[in-house]
């Protein structure tokens, strides 16, 4: 009897072919399960390996020190660079790159109040900078009491107009004409930062309250120092005598520079041991 072999290896064939066409990338594992981010981008990992990933990430930023020049009280120098690692990794900071981007001043080196490194640490530090401007405010309390009683919470929402975002498109579904911001400043009560005055256009540093890519999430302020636009200039505070040394170009270019040399996109492509 002759069996005909043929069919048989075209079989086995269709069957390695169809183990690795169930991956999305010919380079994965077959049956490899990857997770996405916040954002949908594909890591490429297994919930398992992403993990380790980000253990690895923050042991690395411990390493480096980037935050031992800031941290006066040791009691608080772990929470303090957890957290920080954490803006870190979602920001998706590129630690293979750090050396040149300590060549554009982006991190805090000295204790002294330096308007260059101070701003250059806000890049780093925000997940979305865009230029907008005030056009409301909502209060959340009618009272002060009510206003003192809330303690720490957000007391208000600011809306702004946004002109252009330097930083973060990737936080919206689409371009939005309009970006939401809680403030701890209320009606009655202030905190101390920077308000914003109604139609006057700013530079301002933001993250999302919710690690989600939304539309309509609110965002809180990133540091409560912000800049103030007139004439392309940049002010510290509502004060004229507050100009900052770089124009609004300047800082426009020293925001694309840090993309080009973090390169976020092959961020998860990285190793960090």
């Amino acid at each position: 009897m002759i069996i005909c072999k043929k069919p048989i290896v075209l079989i086995l064939l269709f069957l390695i072919v169809s183990i690795y066409s169930m991956s999305d990338d010919g380079n994965q594992e077959p049956n490899k399960i990857t997770v996405k981010d916040q954002f949908g981008i594909e890591t490429g990992m297994t919930q398992k390996e992403l993990d380790e990933f980000k253990n690895q990430y923050f042991e690395s930023v411990k390493g480096m020190g980037l935050l031992d020049e800031v941290i006066v009280n040791p009691k608080f120098r772990d929470q303090m660079i957890n957290s920080r690692s954490e803006e870190y990794f979602n920001n998706k900071l590129n630690l293979n790159r750090i050396n040149k981007l300590k060549e554009l001043k982006l991190f805090h080196t000295t204790q002294e109040v330096d308007h260059d490194l101070d701003f250059a640490y806000l890049i780093s530090g925000a997940s979305v900078i865009l230029i907008g401007t005030r056009v409301g405010k909502e209060h959340f309390f009618e009272t002060e009491k009510e206003e003192w009683d809330a303690s720490h919470e957000h007391k208000s929402r600011y809306l702004f107009e946004v002109e252009e975002i330097l930083k973060g498109n990737e936080w919206f579904v689409d371009n939005p004409d309009t970006v939401k911001c809680l403030s701890t400043i209320g009606k009655f009560l202030t905190d101390g930062s920077m308000d914003f005055s109604h139609k006057k256009k700013y530079l301002i540093f933001l993250k999302p309250v919710n690690m989600i890519r939304n539309q309509n999430s609110d965002f809180i302020r990133s540091s409560q120092n912000a800049l103030r636009i007139e004439d392309n200039g940049l002010f510290w505070r509502n004060s004229k005598n507050s100009k900052y040394f770089l124009s609004l170009d300047e800082i426009k270019n020293r925001i694309k520079k840090f993309d080009e040399i973090n390169d976020a996109e092959n961020f998860y492509k990285n190793t960090w041991k």
